[in-house]
């Protein structure tokens, strides 16, 4: 059965996401930090949120330990399930 989140659901845990990326950017030392997009996809109980770098070059398996580390932190310490970061380049 598919349960969709709100919109209001959905900007706060795209709030949360960004604080945990952005403690997680600081714990690994990247020299670049990682934005949640205002843009999303929710399709059935996946909700997909797009993270782009801060700068131009970065590729995406540069960062992609950190996402998978958010995803995990998510599911193990929070119980949010459904939740995929979808890597993206800068413009």
């Amino acid at each position: 059965m598919s349960q969709e989140k709100t919109h209001d659901e959905i900007e706060e845990l795209r709030k949360h996401v960004q604080e945990l990326l952005n403690m997680q950017v600081r714990q690994t030392g990247l020299a670049f930090t990682l934005k949640v997009l205002d843009e999303y996809i929710q399709q059935e109980d996946w909700l997909y949120l797009v993270v782009i770098p801060d700068q131009q070059g970065v590729r995406a398996y540069d960062y992609a330990k950190v996402l998978t580390d958010v995803e995990n932190k998510l599911r193990r310490d929070e119980h949010v399930e459904g939740v995929l970061l979808v890597p993206a380049l800068a413009a």
